[in-house]
């Protein structure tokens, strides 16, 4: 994992490909080395890893979320969104980093208002999350709410300079 984090993919996958030789069935050399080739993007061997994966660990919240940002990057929104929603419901509705995913993937699908609505229904104070501060920022944005999309990013930029002084007006 370490030469993927200092950018020396081909060392990486030849590490994750012998992880692999050594047991077939170690799914997470599987995710790793299909999160490489789609940050490499090699995304038809992404999905083929990532399936793998999958297969072989259906209860994992990350490679479920993984199998989800294969098909999103493919340019299949509308495939990735199960996938995300079904890693949020993995982890126990705990992170929200996969609930953003699926509302990053109605802003592909050009549905902002769906968007808004996957944030809203999931994530109680999204003035304390900086990533749904984000979201909810693009998605306003295009609806064309450019106010709304304004107080998002002036709360996300007091976050930013100030966190513990930081208290939502909402």
């Amino acid at each position: 994992g370490l030469e993927s984090v200092e950018h020396n993919w081909n060392k990486a996958d030849e590490m994750f490909s012998h992880s692999i030789s050594l047991n077939n069935n170690y799914a997470t050399a599987w995710q790793w080395r299909g999160g490489l080739n789609r940050r490499m993007g090699s995304l038809d061997k992404a999905v083929e890893y990532i399936r793998k994966a999958y297969e072989l660990d259906p209860k994992s919240p990350i490679i479920t979320s993984e199998m989800g940002r294969c098909h999103l990057y493919s340019d299949k929104p509308m495939v990735s969104i199960p996938y995300f929603q079904k890693a949020y419901e993995l982890s126990d509705n705990e992170n929200t980093n996969f609930i953003l995913l699926a509302a990053m993937a109605h802003l592909y699908l050009n549905d902002p208002q769906k968007g808004i609505e996957v944030i809203n229904q999931n994530i109680k104070d999204i003035t304390q999350n900086n990533r749904a501060l984000a979201f909810a920022a693009r998605c306003e944005a295009n609806l064309g709410n450019k106010g709304r999309a304004y107080e998002y990013l002036s709360a996300l930029l007091h976050r930013y300079v100030d966190p513990d002084q930081y208290i939502s007006e909402q």
